[in-house]
This record gives C-alpha cells, sequence and structure tokens, in this order.
C-alpha cells in the first residue's frame, strides 16, 4: 500500500461523514463506516460507508483513492462495487478521487464492456480531481478531515492557504481526531506538490509525533524499506554468486576444455600424420616400383633385339624414373635399328 492510500484511510477513518460531504456534497442522516475486506478480492477498499439519505434511501458508498489517473481505475471500480453489492445487498454509489490530474474537478467516468455491437456493461462512477476544487471550499466548511486535502486544491500550494489550514486544524480540530492527526495527513499530501518543505516551516515534527497516524505511517514505512532492502540485497547477492560462479566454471572450462582439446588434437593429428604418411609412401613405392619395371621391360627388349647390353648404357636406363620417358624409351627399344641408333636418341 502507498504512503498516499494508508494516509488517506486512516483519515477516512476518523472521519468517514467528511469524506461522505465531499462526494454526496451534502449532509447524509448517517454514515457507518465499513472496515471489513472483501474475500474475493483479498483487498480493503481505501473507504466504504453505509449510507442513509435524508430521503430514506440506503446504500454503499465507495471511495478509492489515486495519486494520478489510471486506466485500469474504472474495471477496479467495477469489481469493488459488484462484491461490495453481493456482500451488502445494497446499490453501490463509487467515486474516485483523484490527488493530483488535469481534468475539471468533478465528472462522471465510464467503465464499457461491448461485444461487437452488443453492450454488455455500462458502469458509471464519480471522478473528483481535488486539483481542480478551490481550498476555501474545505476550509469553509466543517468537515476536519478535508483541511488536510488542502495541499490538494488548486491553490493549495500557496503559503497563505496552507498556513490558514494549519491554524483551522490547531484551533478547531473536533474529536475524536488531535490536530495531530490531521496535520500528519496535510504534511504527507503536501509531498504531491512539493509544498512539504513549507508545510514543515508551520508545523513542528514533534507535534506531529504525538499522532497515531504518524506511527502507523512510519512503522509501515520502515517495514516496506526493510522488506525492501532485504529484497535487493539477496538480488545483489544472486547477482555476485552468479558472476563468481561464472568466472570459475569458464576458468575450470577452459582447463578441462584445453586438456581434452589437445588430448584430441595429438591423437587426430598422429591419425592423420599417419594416414598421409602412409598414403604419401604408398604413392612414391608404387612409382618406384613403376618406373623400376618400366626400366626393365626397355632392357628386355633389347636384350632380346641387339643382345648384350653395355653397362653403362643399363646404368643410364636403371636410373631414369620417370614413367613417361621410360614409356619413350621402350618404344624406342622396339623401332631402332640397332643398340647405336638407340644409344644416340636414349
Amino acid at each position: 500500500m502507498g504512503v498516499y492510500d494508508k494516509a488517506f484511510k486512516l483519515l477516512a477513518a476518523g472521519r468517514p461523514a467528511d469524506v461522505a460531504w465531499l462526494v454526496l456534497q451534502g449532509e447524509p442522516a448517517r454514515v457507518e463506516k465499513i472496515s471489513e475486506p472483501l474475500p474475493a478480492l483479498e483487498r480493503i477498499p481505501d473507504f466504504v460507508g453505509r449510507i442513509d439519505g435524508a430521503d430514506g434511501s440506503r446504500y454503499l458508498l465507495h471511495v478509492e483513492c489515486e495519486r494520478e489517473p489510471r486506466a485500469e481505475s474504472g474495471g477496479r471500480l467495477v469489481e469493488y462495487g459488484v462484491a461490495l453489492h453481493r456482500r451488502e445487498r445494497l446499490p453501490v454509489l463509487s467515486a474516485l478521487l483523484q490527488l493530483a490530474g488535469e481534468e475539471g474537478a468533478r465528472r462522471v467516468g465510464e467503465y464499457c464492456m461491448c461485444v461487437g455491437e452488443l453492450e454488455t456493461l455500462r458502469f458509471r462512477y464519480q471522478v473528483i480531481n481535488l486539483s481542480g476544487l478551490n481550498a476555501e471550499e474545505f476550509l469553509s466548511s466543517g468537515h476536519a478531515a478535508l483541511w488536510a486535502l488542502v495541499p490538494l486544491t488548486r491553490d493549495g500550494n500557496r503559503a497563505e492557504v496552507l498556513a490558514k489550514a494549519v491554524q483551522r486544524i490547531r484551533e478547531a480540530t473536533p474529536p475524536p481526531l488531535i490536530s495531530a492527526d490531521l496535520l500528519v495527513p496535510l504534511a504527507v499530501f503536501a509531498g504531491i506538490r512539493s509544498t512539504q518543505s513549507l508545510v514543515y516551516s508551520l508545523i513542528r515534527r514533534e507535534e506531529m509525533k504525538e499522532s497515531v497516524i504518524y506511527k502507523d505511517l512510519f512503522e509501515e514505512a520502515l517495514e516496506e524499506g526493510l522488506a525492501k532492502g532485504l529484497e535487493q540485497g539477496i538480488a545483489k547477492g544472486e547477482e555476485l554468486g552468479l558472476a563468481a560462479g561464472l568466472a570459475k566454471g569458464e576458468a575450470a572450462g577452459l582447463a578441462a576444455g584445453l586438456a581434452a582439446g589437445l588430448a584430441k588434437g595429438e591423437a587426430v593429428g598422429l591419425a592423420v600424420g599417419l594416414a598421409k604418411g602412409e598414403a604419401a609412401g604408398l604413392a612414391k613405392g608404387q612409382a618406384a616400383g613403376l618406373a623400376k619395371g618400366k626400366a626393365e621391360d626397355v632392357l628386355r627388349v633389347l636384350s632380346l633385339r641387339f643382345g648384350a647390353v653395355p653397362e653403362e648404357l643399363r646404368a643410364r636406363i636403371a636410373a631414369v624414373q620417370e614413367v613417361p620417358t621410360l614409356d619413350r624409351l621402350l618404344d624406342l627399344a622396339v623401332t631402332s635399328p640397332n643398340l647405336a641408333e638407340f644409344s644416340a636418341q636414349a
């Protein structure tokens, strides 16, 4: 729950009739505040009062406050309105109290739901924009809770208006609220218009500490701060732990990967080297064997045609390693008319 919602709820709890007057713009015969949560929503509305009108009517007044206009506000009011009507069996008048905004002071809001051209739901509610109202409207009334809302009015950020509101609270605060119970919400709401420093120049902090509202707001803010601090600490710890774990895991993974890579590289390299060596040796051996066979064929043809082949010519033919050259010599051995002619062309 935000601090402004909390301040409004505490303010309305002490003076429910003042809230009713703000919305209804008139005095109901009787206002009975209802504080029970709505089971289906698991949340207590900002304000619900059972109203007995001067005309004998009986209905529920439901008020939600929000700092700024929100698109989902109408749907939220519908949920509350339906839940309240089902539980209390009374019609519900809903109102949205805007603590800040740019639209007119009062208007009727609508929440509609359609399927194609068929309108399945139309819900209307009052919208009260405090920044569109004059401070004097509140200060001249006898509704003390509204004096604490003066900083949110159109002219509520003026020093003389705030001073008048503080004086009005101090001089005429009716029971059951003491002046501090109104000065604390006034100081809180002044924060929306950035006039808190001006309010604090008019109110002593010690004076506000006498209020039950001050204690409630302070304790909730402390609890929220502790919870938020714990949440941030856990998140930061997880972030640091993750970074350290990633660094350590990366280093270990790099070392293991390097070792595995070296081992695999050596094995693959050895296998590839052996394969290439065997292939190269085989090719070379095959080439040398083929050349030797070709040379022997040349010598055999020469011996068959011309008889004994001189040793010097044998050595020359045996030294030839190129198969194409040996093929040419074999052709010469077959076609040459004599050994001298072969030796001259060989």
